[in-house]
């Protein structure tokens, strides 16, 4: 399947990401590999946030049932698949840092299921949500590298020619870079990039908006 099936509508599909959040006011980034080379929903939420404050008025979306792979060195991974009736894209979604795959990302798996045909996995990170491993802990980087390509080979037996994206939001934005940076990294189409946490030297932090993210 060629690589350029999405590029007409790009922007559009970029909405989708936008409107499957369901009230992250959050911006965000759509980037092309050729252009780049566990708490609960609650204790992780700020009344103060507007971003928080819209996904908590959001209408209430049904999460999808937890299913697990296998990591590299034996512990279980946990996912979330939200699937349309005939997917033309899949997208390999992570959450941000303390949160899990059933603290508000929902949202973006039923919206660009149910208005763009797209087969969404969000996953928990190792050490987080229903995953094993230690709480927040892994026991190297080339382990969670890896922990990713495990689960584009799952995607990917699961819709062989289906074009792939990966995502995250916050940290785990990060994240997806970060592992497209390896060496050895799954190829995919491209990346979405929610309200990504890059780094203090990447400068995207707002220190002057008035709601801040959180209070801790």
């Amino acid at each position: 399947m060629s690589n350029e099936i999405y590029n007409p509508s790009r922007r559009d599909f970029l909405k989708g990401v936008m409107i499957g959040a369901g009230g992250y006011a959050f911006g965000s980034m759509l980037i092309h590999p050729r252009e780049v080379m566990g708490q609960s929903k609650e204790s992780a939420m700020s009344e103060t946030s507007f971003s928080f404050r819209e996904l908590s008025e959001a209408g209430k979306v049904t999460l999808a049932t937890p299913q697990s792979l296998q990591a590299t060195d034996g512990i279980r991974l946990s996912y979330r698949r939200y699937t349309p009736t005939a997917p033309r894209a899949a997208v390999l979604f992570y959450h941000g840092g303390g949160a899990h795959s059933g603290a508000g990302y929902q949202h973006i798996g039923n919206g660009l299921q149910t208005k763009f045909d797209t087969v969404v996995y969000t996953s928990d990170i190792r050490g987080h949500g229903i995953s094993e491993g230690p709480r927040g802990d892994a026991p190297n980087p080339k382990q969670v590298w890896e922990d990713i390509t495990s689960c584009i080979k799952q995607i990917r037996a699961d819709y062989l020619h289906l074009p792939l994206f990966l995502g995250g939001h916050s940290s785990g934005a990060g994240l997806a870079l970060n592992y497209a940076s390896q060496a050895d990294h799954e190829p995919v189409i491209g990346y979405i990039f929610l309200s990504p946490q890059l780094g203090f030297r990447a400068q995207t932090d707002r220190p002057a908006q008035s709601a801040p993210f959180a209070k801790v």
